[in-house]
């Protein structure tokens, strides 16, 4: 396969979300399949599910471990695994959905869109179309996976980060998207890899847009 959807699963609480995707996938007709990456908390009983709806999936052989001092039960914590999407060099370029979205239409064309294309995120809303530091929402990325661009950002995890000091009453967190937004930092300079915003779009952020406008 030289292409492909690809999410991660990182807790069986998830499957839900996984299994409307990929159905969302199947019902507007892509041409591409959808590939599950699992890290190995992910219960045989999830597995079986996944095999009985004929989705392709595999188990990462190691696991990306978050840098930062997050609690280990907030749902940032097993984020860095999500870098692991790098690594699939067995693809020519992937799309990566996070696995709670889902599709209204076919959005094939994405793969003919540049590497590292995404979304600004908040930026559609009109109080913040100005601000620069609004950067790659990486819940949706147009990828062409690399060996060696993974093992550089691996060479690179937790030493680029821009996170919030921690302290007595507040530690340091962080995800996989303040990862990929310190090591690409020229990103939200270059606009042609700003995708427009329906191809991920929060719901919150959808109300707001649609408040603002109206008012």
């Amino acid at each position: 396969m030289y292409k492909a959807f690809i999410t991660i699963l990182t807790t069986d609480d998830y499957l839900p979300g996984l299994l409307v995707l990929n159905s969302s996938l199947r019902s507007v007709g892509s041409r591409y399949p959808l590939h599950v990456l699992l890290t190995s908390n992910i219960s045989k009983n999830i597995v079986n599910i996944l095999d009985k709806n004929s989705i392709s999936h595999s188990t990462l052989s190691h696991e990306i471990g978050n840098p930062t001092d997050i609690d280990i039960h907030h749902r940032w914590f097993p984020t860095y695994s999500k870098l692991a999407i790098f690594d699939q060099a067995q693809y020519k370029k992937i799309v990566y959905m996070d696995v709670d979205m889902l599709t209204l239409r076919n959005i094939d064309e994405l793969f003919e869109c540049a590497h590292m294309s995404a979304i600004n995120a908040g930026s559609m809303l009109p109080r913040k179309k100005d601000r620069r530091h609004l950067n790659l929402n990486s819940g949706l990325i147009v990828i062409e996976p690399s060996h060696l661009l993974f093992n550089d950002m691996m060479s690179k995890v937790g030493k680029i980060e821009n996170l919030e000091s921690g302290g007595r009453d507040r530690t340091v967190h962080g995800s996989d998207q303040d990862f990929i937004n310190a090591y690409f930092p020229d990103w939200h300079d270059q606009k042609e890899l700003h995708l427009d915003h329906k191809y991920n779009i929060f719901h919150y952020h959808l109300r707001l847009w649609t408040l603002q406008k109206a008012g």
